[in-house]
């Protein structure tokens, strides 16, 4: 391991070698990785054929860490940062921004906060400065604490009395009983209202670290260059202590419950169900990638209604594989049903072997990195979730070992006995019905 020093103050590096992957047949362009003395890890890839550069700054503490009571906190403080520095205005920001063709934006999920860039290479250094303003300068003014929180819990008001919202809702809250997942990722207006700007400031101070943080840089840009840059703004960046991960999972449920909220619609009800998933570094990940692609293609067979859809979370702590769907009330119960056959069935027969080649062949177009964001999201997928350097190179051969014995294994594991059914309609007309599913609860 070698030590180097740049300019006329030193900024030490350990050289890595370089990451080599391919994915859907592709190779992963080189990756020049160092590490700032501040503990930043910087990852540079070139694609010289892409006319602009993602920088996409990932902290790895994200919505996990909100205490119960200020759920939507973390996504508060994010968001925040673009709202204005120390030295810029928003309104300077995004005057600065449209003069250099360039997007800024930055947010949380449940497992990390992001800052990402994206700017036409000639104009690199710029974007640096801007982007290391907004993340070490945040101005955090009551004015635009008030106002970003006002917007926030205005949206989610509305949202939160539609009936697929009130499904999602209780799904959640039933599935991830003791868990983070537990609480909206954004909050709500109760909890928003407990937050404060003295709550975003500590939350700033606590995780904004840079030994907890990755910044990679993908597009037309040579990378020895693009470390330089990147060092002398980001070096400055205080390394403080992390917060260690220390969250439980949920406990997967027992038998099937069935759970009915009231809505205002009286001609048709919402449906969420399925049940916990597992952890996004688990061996069964691509399993359940490949799943979803199974079901995502074999629903529009099982249920007449619009659009039905499955949703796969994969996150650090186990999350959800669901299905969702609306439907006339008087066949809300039937729709369920057919989910739950469609389970029973992909257990016992699975599927013909020309949909499970075409289901592996769009999990592995998912994960193509032909922009310098699909580049960008990859790599930093790899260091969130310590999937190892060799994830990507051999991620074709893992897709193509999965067989149809493994799909019917993990389907019979995790969705043909233990579930969550989340609806959403009249109480009076659906509970009867519903009681064929299962016990109902209100």
């Amino acid at each position: 391991m070698r030590k180097r020093t740049l300019f006329s103050w030193p900024i030490l590096f350990w050289f890595l070698p370089p990451l080599l992957a391919q994915t859907a047949g592709d190779p992963l362009p080189k990756i020049v990785r160092r590490q700032l003395l501040n503990g930043l890890q910087v990852l540079v890839s070139e694609l010289p054929q892409q006319p602009k550069v993602t920088l996409h700054l990932m902290i790895k503490s994200g919505a996990t860490y909100d205490p119960v009571a200020k759920a939507g906190l973390s996504d508060l403080t994010a968001r925040l940062l673009t709202r204005g520095t120390v030295a810029r205005t928003e309104g300077k920001i995004a005057n600065e921004l449209q003069g250099l063709g360039a997007r800024l934006e930055s947010y949380s999920d449940w497992d990390a906060t992001h800052v990402i860039a994206r700017a036409p290479g000639e104009h690199l250094l710029r974007i640096v400065e801007v982007m290391a303003d907004v993340l070490l300068n945040p101005s955090f003014t009551q004015e635009d604490f008030d106002a970003l929180k006002r917007e926030v819990s205005d949206r989610l008001r509305a949202e939160r009395d539609t009936g697929p919202a009130k499904a999602h809702l209780q799904f959640q809250r039933i599935l991830f009983q003791g868990a983070p997942y537990v609480r909206p990722l954004q909050g709500t207006p109760e909890t928003l209202e407990s937050v404060s700007l003295g709550d975003v400031k500590l939350f700033y101070q606590r995780f904004f670290v840079p030994n907890n943080s990755v910044l990679v840089v993908a597009g037309s840009v040579p990378g020895e260059e693009v470390i330089t840059k990147v060092a002398r703004r980001f070096g400055v960046w205080v390394k403080r202590p992390v917060v260690p991960f220390t969250f439980a999972p949920a406990e997967p449920p027992t038998g099937v419950k069935v759970f009915l909220t009231e809505a205002v619609e009286d001609q048709r009800s919402f449906v969420e169900m399925g049940s916990l998933a597992v952890r996004r570094n688990d061996r069964l990940a691509i399993v359940f990638q490949i799943l979803h692609e199974v079901v995502s293609g074999e629903l529009p067979a099982r249920l007449s209604e619009d659009e039905p859809r499955a949703f796969l979370e994969l996150r650090r702590l186990p999350s959800s594989f669901s299905v969702r769907f609306s439907a006339l009330t008087d066949q809300v119960t039937q729709g369920i049903q057919s989910v739950l056959q469609m389970w029973r069935d992909l257990a016992v027969s699975g599927v013909s072997q020309e949909k499970f080649r075409s289901a592996k062949e769009r999990v592995l177009d998912r994960f193509r990195f032909g922009t310098s964001d699909e580049l960008a999201d990859r790599i930093l997928e790899v260091e969130l979730y310590e999937l190892g350097f060799n994830y990507w190179s051999s991620f074709r051969k893992a897709v193509e070992s999965v067989t149809l014995e493994d799909l019917k294994q993990a389907v019979n594991e995790y969705l043909t006995r233990d579930l969550v059914v989340a609806v959403s309609g009249k109480g009076e007309t659906l509970k009867a019905s519903l009681e064929k599913v299962g016990p109902v609860r209100q």
